[in-house]
């Protein structure tokens, strides 16, 4: 099949803005500097990084305070849930809204794999079961609160890859580690005999580092309630970021301080959660609330490289040795993207 020079508004190949790319075999290469044959509209680019979601938690629930929310979700998990059903359609949906990378919190080990024509990277959740840590294997331990601080000191010492944990989500969260929040307790942890946090009362992102665990490996997923205090030591440690504005606003929560990132230069991306806690699984909606806040410029890094970077993705995240179906096409106003179709379908007229 003969080589087809493509060029288009703008192309991003993962790394770097690039005049063309070249097509052989249905397959995405460098052009080496050629100019195009054939010009498209829209921006080209490997598709958006859903950092953080729960691919089978495809359910729908009322948003309400998070922790009578989050018991309306464990009820549904112990009595509907079926994984074979809910990962194929939370991955469609994605993929109808231009994501092609997916940092996946799982709740068995599973190596990075392609599905539905997304690259799925799974970080395997534990809560009261301490797993078996690999060296090559990604976690997640939940959060704080769920967690046994034991459990998570002793990840501490043998996490040896990025991980993602749940912090600073809620206000109710916040207010039970800086100032013993009766309510959070007895309303939600107690009905699961988890063992209350004691004295000295400190933030999250405070208690996390005196466990050990903030550090360039860390993954901080909401952060809707954290300082600029905190802010400050998430950039001294190196730690990472991933914002989730529609679940947190589905919720009643804070969204993370996007601005404070950006000032401090702390790496971030872009996550949906899962269906679970918002109306719709989509994830231009987050891509469009991030924007509205930092700017098109911004959220487009935070929901390519700058998501890819944050999950650990490496070289995988790139237009070259894709297949055109994968790769995807943004139209609007430049990386003000209202919608997306695959490069296949451009191709092809559709």
């Amino acid at each position: 099949m003969a080589t087809q020079i493509i060029g288009a508004t703008g192309i991003f190949d993962g790394r770097q803005w690039v005049q063309t790319v070249a097509v052989r075999d249905g397959v995405l290469q460098p052009a080496g500097g050629c100019p195009a044959d054939h010009a498209i509209e829209g921006v080209l680019f490997p598709g958006f990084v859903n950092a953080h979601a729960h691919l089978d938690l495809y359910f729908t629930l009322e948003p309400g305070p998070f922790y009578q929310w989050v018991q309306r979700l464990i009820d549904k998990i112990f009595h509907e849930y079926d994984a074979d059903f809910s990962i194929p359609l939370s991955l469609k949906l994605l993929r109808d809204s231009g994501v092609r990378y997916v940092g996946d919190i799982a709740r068995r080990p599973q190596a990075d794999r392609l599905q539905e024509e997304i690259f799925v990277r799974s970080f395997y959740e534990f809560i009261v079961r301490y797993p078996d840590i690999s060296e090559e294997g990604f976690y997640s331990p939940h959060s704080l609160y769920t967690v046994p601080h034991d459990f998570l000191q002793r990840f501490g010492r043998e996490n040896r890859q990025r991980f993602q944990i749940h912090l600073a989500e809620s206000r109710d969260e916040y207010e039970y580690f800086i100032r013993g929040n009766e309510t959070f307790y007895r309303e939600y942890l107690q009905k699961f005999s988890r063992e209350r946090f004691g004295q000295p009362y400190r933030s999250p992102v405070q208690v996390l580092d005196d466990l050990g665990l903030l550090g360039p490996l860390s993954i901080l997923v909401h952060m809707g309630e954290a300082t600029g205090e905190d802010l400050d030591l998430v950039q001294r440690a190196g730690a990472s970021v991933i914002a989730c504005p529609e679940s947190n606003r589905f919720l009643g929560n804070a969204v993370a301080d996007l601005r404070g990132l950006e000032e401090r230069g702390i790496p971030y991306g872009i996550g949906t959660d899962g269906k679970c806690s918002r109306h719709a699984l989509d994830f231009l909606e987050d891509y469009h609330a991030v924007a509205g806040v930092v700017g098109y410029e911004s959220a487009f890094r935070a929901a390519t490289s700058g998501g890819a970077g944050v999950i650990g993705l490496g070289d995988a995240y790139s237009l070259y040795g894709q297949p055109v179906s994968r790769a995807v096409v943004g139209l609007g106003d430049g990386v003000n993207i209202n919608r997306v179709k695959s490069l296949s379908d451009v191709l092809a007229g559709a």
